[in-house]
């Protein structure tokens, strides 16, 4: 008698302490989730900040369509985690002030070139970067603006280190 409600009493705890343990493993799972939902829309892993503003720039005679990265955190994500960027489509990066600038790829996909600008709107350095790497990509000069596009669009528009861009004159 004592040994069957002893067994009872063992499978009784036992299926508490399961069913506790799995339901605070759901728990955790859904927190998880919840976190990653959360972080993934605010830009976080994937895809361009929703709150980015886009705008028409005239390029080389041809109109590129570009995200504005204006802020700190727009411009640290960049154009990470994109697997793709559509044809005349790009980032311009702004800074407040004329400096040295230098980007790198980590975290990011697709092949781009970066073109560094000057306060006039000129072009004075344009770099390939590719997907994935580390290597610093820099100015050759102090400029406020870096414009990136997919690898290879300023060579097929033409568009080369002293070109100006217009819009872009300070």
């Amino acid at each position: 008698m004592i040994a069957q409600l002893l067994s009872r009493l063992l499978r009784g705890i036992a299926r508490a302490v399961s069913g506790v343990a799995i339901w605070l493993v759901s728990v955790v799972l859904g927190l998880a989730l919840a976190a990653a939902v959360v972080y993934d829309l605010s830009g976080g892993w994937r895809g361009a900040p929703e709150d980015l503003a886009v705008r028409s720039l005239e390029v080389g005679g041809v109109i590129l369509e570009v995200e504005i990265a204006q802020d700190e955190r727009a411009r640290r994500a960049g154009l990470m985690f994109r697997e793709h960027l559509p044809a005349n489509h790009g980032m311009l990066f702004i800074w407040d002030e004329s400096d040295w600038r230098s980007m790198w790829m980590r975290n990011t996909y697709i092949p781009l070139d970066v073109a560094f600008i000057d306060d006039n709107g000129v072009i004075v350095n344009i770099e390939t970067m590719e997907p994935e790497t580390r290597r610093q990509h820099r100015s050759v000069e102090p400029v406020p603006y870096a414009l990136e596009a997919n690898a290879g669009w300023f060579s097929a528009q033409g568009v080369e280190a002293g070109d100006r861009v217009p819009a872009l004159s300070r």
